[in-house]
């Protein structure tokens, strides 16, 4: 994918998130009031009111005017045989990111995997879907409006059962995964994905 079409993509969901900033304030509400009232951590990370989509948006921008670091030259060598051997950055390929009750993963998780020139797909938690299938609206707004490809950012609205055979490789094709979330999602990722696994 070009860097230009990436940037154009970023540009749009720019735009997208600051039009539709009270329809996902208003997503957010009904997960909200699923959310049990004393679980006060729990809340705090699935909220999502004006300042925090002020923040996806900085996000997106930071990103968007970061350089692409596709292609950026690592290490080189040249044989005696004169033979040039480069090692540059490339997109791993399609990148999984599962998450929790964190709906900004949405976008701000995404947006690192876009600009480096990958596809995404995202499963967040149960907790949080009226608001990622919110963000995932705009998210496909933006893929068409850029007449890009439907299948670069994918939003998996699936069941427990069905994440457990998405991890170990059952349903989708990815060639990374990446858990965002507590130790037992991150123990159970390692333990059944058939790809390389980041853990932050």
């Amino acid at each position: 994918m070009k860097e230009e079409t990436i940037n154009k993509i970023l540009s749009v969901l720019i735009r997208l998130l600051a039009e539709n900033k009270e329809q996902i304030i208003e997503a957010n509400k009904l997960d909200l009031e699923n959310c049990p009232q004393d679980d006060l951590v729990i809340y705090d990370r699935l909220k999502v009111d004006d300042a925090k989509v002020e923040k996806m948006i900085e996000s997106v921008k930071k990103v968007l005017h970061q350089k692409s670091p596709i292609g950026k030259l690592l290490y080189w060598n040249t044989r005696e045989d004169g033979l040039r051997i480069e090692n540059r950055t490339v997109p791993f390929g399609t990148i999984l990111i599962i998450y929790e009750a964190r709906p900004d993963v949405s976008i701000e998780a995404a947006i690192i995997a876009l600009k480096a020139g990958n596809k995404i797909l995202l499963k967040g938690g149960k907790e949080a879907r009226n608001t990622n299938l919110c963000l995932a609206e705009i998210w496909m707004q933006a893929l068409e409006d850029c007449r890009a490809d439907k299948n670069i950012v994918r939003y998996l609205d699936i069941s427990r059962e069905e994440t457990q055979k998405l991890i170990q490789g059952e349903t989708e094709k990815f060639d990374l995964v990446i858990p965002r979330g507590g130790e037992m999602l991150i123990d159970f990722v390692l333990k059944n994905s058939n790809v390389p696994v980041i853990v932050s």
